[in-house]
C-alpha cells in the first residue's frame, strides 16, 4: 500500500499538485520492530518528505501494545510523519490518547456525523471533540460527511476538513486525479 501510495503522490506533484496521500496502518505494523526502518527506507530515503503521508491509525490499534506503539509513533513523529486519530470516539475512546500520543489530527468518527443532526447528545459530543482537540493544537476532520446539512454542521463548529460522499467515494487513481482537477471549479461554488 506505501508504494501505491507513493506513485500517486508522485503523480500528483508531477501535475504540480501539491496533495498529502493518507495511509491507514494497524497495530500489527507499530508492533513491528523493523516498520520504522521500513518507513524511513521507502519514504525519507527515496528523498520524500514523510509530512506527505499522513499515517491514521485507530484508538484500537494503539491500546493493542501501548508502549511499543507509543514508541514507534514517536519515533514517527520525529521523522516528520504527521499522525492521524482515525474514527476517534468508537473505540476505546481515552483522554489519554489525546494528551500522551503524538497525532497532530483527530477524525471523528462518520457514526457521530449521520447522528449530530437528530440527537442533541451527539451533537454535543462532535462540539466537544472538536473544542477539546482545538485547545490541544489538532486539526479536525469530521468524517462520513454525506449532505450539505452535514457539512454545515461542520462548518458551525469550526471544523476546516472533512470527507465523504458529499464530496467524491472512493476511485482509483486515474480517475482521482481527474476528479480534483474538476472539484477545483467545483469546490469555489460551495
Amino acid at each position: 500500500m506505501f508504494e501505491k501510495s507513493i506513485a500517486f503522490q508522485r503523480k500528483l506533484a508531477a501535475l504540480g499538485l501539491d496533495h498529502y496521500v493518507s495511509v491507514n496502518i494497524s497495530a500489527v505494523q507499530l508492533e513491528r520492530s523493523d516498520f520504522v526502518d521500513y518507513l524511513r527506507a521507502l519514504i525519507i530515503n527515496q528523498g520524500l518528505e514523510a509530512s506527505k503521508f499522513p499515517l491514521e491509525l485507530t484508538e484500537t490499534a494503539i491500546f493493542q501494545n501501548k508502549a511499543a506503539t507509543l514508541s514507534s509513533l514517536n519515533q514517527l513523529n520525529e521523522l516528520g510523519f504527521s499522525l492521524q486519530l482515525d474514527d476517534f470516539g468508537t473505540g476505546n475512546a481515552s483522554l489519554d490518547l489525546l494528551k500522551n500520543f503524538p497525532f497532530s489530527i483527530v477524525k471523528i468518527d462518520k457514526s457521530f456525523t449521520q447522528e449530530a443532526l437528530n440527537k442533541p447528545e451527539t451533537r454535543a459530543v462532535v462540539k466537544a471533540i472538536t473544542a477539546l482537540s482545538k485547545d490541544l493544537n489538532f486539526d479536525v476532520i469530521i468524517e462520513g460527511v454525506e449532505t450539505a446539512k452535514q457539512q454545515a454542521l461542520a462548518r458551525e463548529f469550526g471544523i476546516k476538513f472533512a470527507q465523504g460522499y458529499f464530496y467524491a467515494q472512493a476511485m482509483p487513481m486515474d480517475e482521482a486525479i481527474e476528479w480534483r482537477e474538476n472539484y477545483q471549479q467545483y469546490s469555489a461554488a460551495l
